[in-house]
This record gives structure tokens, sequence and C-alpha cells, in this order.
């Protein structure tokens, strides 16, 4: 179902529409804003409410440098609002390695990522997971800047969807991370994967999550879990663990989307939790909206509603 309803949506016509105001009003229940400063300031009043931001600059799969300069030229700017305002305590960048080049050139990219450290100060740099036809070259990248070139700021994310994600963690993080300044970030995963290469079904997904998260919190010397799950069952079991090991609440946090069952979001943060939204930005925000729509079918209606004719009033 979900699929079906993001071929349907990214039919040409509707995207020729895509700016109407009410899809407009519909995307910025997701998105902060289409420009920098707009972004700025919701990221201000948002940490005024006790949230933590990973701000993320819309734009993937990039297929020439043309495309990829103009990103970098946004992540710049970008990494010098957030400086010159004091809120890199407060809010890290995530990015996709698609965005950088890795569609068509690994030592390009290398060298775009390592660019946006060397001027990051002291923001977080969020390395976002993506296809598994990308994720050898995106751990490669990450190993070669954070355990070759010491780039502390640099974190990244594991799916919990894909069989070799266990693996993973214990062979390209566990066995070279000694300290805890990494970030993991643990998703379910939403990328279309071959069936040998994912969990059959919810119930396992959720079951390999839960694996997944335990073992990050029994390795909590060594890293910052952050559980980027909207499932309330396994925010509980994940409480539950930590509360049984003994690990404070400053020792990992949770993270959601923005616009996304905002008064559970209050909850985690009025019990105490850390809480970090996932705070997209930009012009391509079309793409990005259609996939939460998918996820939540009743947005359609909405979105329908959107194509009447306005009555004068």
């Amino acid at each position: 179902m979900k699929n079906l309803i993001i071929s349907v949506l990214n039919n040409p016509f509707l995207k020729s529409i895509a700016q109407s105001k009410a899809i407009k009003k519909l995307a910025f229940r997701y998105v902060a804003a289409e420009d920098l400063q707009n972004t700025i300031n919701i990221i201000k009043e948002l940490i005024n409410k006790n949230f933590f931001i990973t701000v993320s600059f819309l734009g993937e799969h990039f297929n020439n440098k043309d495309k990829v300069e103009e990103y970098l030229t946004e992540i710049y700017s970008l990494i010098k609002n957030i400086n010159e305002n004091d809120l890199s305590k407060n809010v890290s960048i995530s990015l996709k390695l698609s965005s950088l080049g890795l569609l068509f050139d690994f030592e390009y990219t290398l060298d775009n990522l390592s660019k946006i450290l060397d001027i990051s100060g002291n923001v977080k740099i969020h390395i976002d997971m993506e296809d598994s036809s990308l994720i050898d070259d995106t751990f490669k990248i990450f190993d070669i800047l954070k355990y070759e070139k010491k780039y502390s700021n640099l974190d990244i994310t594991l799916q919990a969807y894909l069989y070799r994600t266990d693996r993973d963690l214990n062979e390209k993080i566990l066995a070279k991370q000694n300290t805890n300044n990494l970030l993991i970030r643990l998703c379910k995963g939403a990328y279309k994967e071959s069936y040998d290469k994912i969990f059959p079904n919810k119930k396992s997904i959720n079951e390999n999550y839960l694996k997944l998260a335990m073992k990050l919190i029994d390795n909590i010397d060594k890293i910052y879990p952050a559980f980027a799950t909207h499932d309330i069952n396994l925010i509980k079991k994940i409480q539950n663990y930590a509360h049984l090991k003994g690990v404070s609440y400053d020792k990992f946090e949770f993270q959601m989307l923005y616009g996304v069952l905002p008064k559970l979001q209050n909850k985690i943060i009025s019990e105490g939790y850390r809480l970090r939204l996932y705070l997209p930005y930009g012009k391509n925000w079309y793409d990005y909206i259609i996939r939460r729509i998918a996820e939540k079918p009743s947005n359609i209606l909405y979105l329908l509603f959107s194509f009447l004719p306005e009555k004068n009033s």
C-alpha cells in the first residue's frame, strides 16, 4: 500500500501543482520552512520547548556535481548560522552521502564530507543511512573519517529492518569504538529492498529493533544511542531496559520526525528523557512529504480536498 501511494503521488500532474497553498499547508506540518532563516527561527522556538534538533536540508540522489555544489553551499551556510547563533549544543546536521556525490564519485564524496567536517566547529554531522547499494561505501567513508582521520563529531545511522545490521554494528562500530563520542541513530528503515535483505514483517523488524537497542544500551560506555521510533511499545521497552541496566536519562535519547505525534513527543520530554526532532527544510520538500502521506494515508483526504476550488467568501 505504501509503495502504491508513493507511485500515485509521484504522478507528474500532481507534482506540477505541488506549489498550491493547500499542499504547502500540509507540507509544513512536517517541514520547517523553505529557507534557512525561517528554519533557524523555528529551531530556536523548539529549543525553548526543550527539544534537541537534527536539521536536514532536503535533497538526495544527485547525479552531477552542479547539484552537489549547490547543496554544499547551503550546508556551509547552515553550519555558519548554527555556530553564529550558538546552537551547536542542541543542534546537529543530518545529511545523506548521495547528496555529496556518492552515486557517481567515491573520492569526491569523501572530500566533500571532509570539507564539511573541517568547518563544522562544534556542530555534529550525522550520516543518514540510505539503501543497501550505498551502505558499504557509506561505512567506508565513515571508517576513514571517524577512525583514521579522527573526526570526533561524525555520527551514523543503523537500520533495523536489514539482516546485515547486527553484523555491521559488531564489526564496523563496536570493534573499533572505545569512547562514547559516537551517536548511533537506530531506525527501522524505509527504503525499498529485496526480500533477501530485510526481515519479512513488522513483528520481526520490531524484534530486531529491540535486540539492537538492547545491545546499544549494553555498550553505553562506547556509544550514545539515539532511538528513532514513533512506536510507543518499543519506546516503553527501551525505557524499561535502560532502567533495569541503571542507565541514566542523559546517556541516550529518542528521536522523532517533526510534526509526527506531537503529544507523544511532549510526553517523552515531560518524563525527563531527551528528544531530538528530525527537522527538514528546503524547497525540495515534495518527495519527503509523499513519504509522510504514505505512512499516514488519512493525509490523502486532506490532499484531495486541496484540489477543490475555494468558495468565494
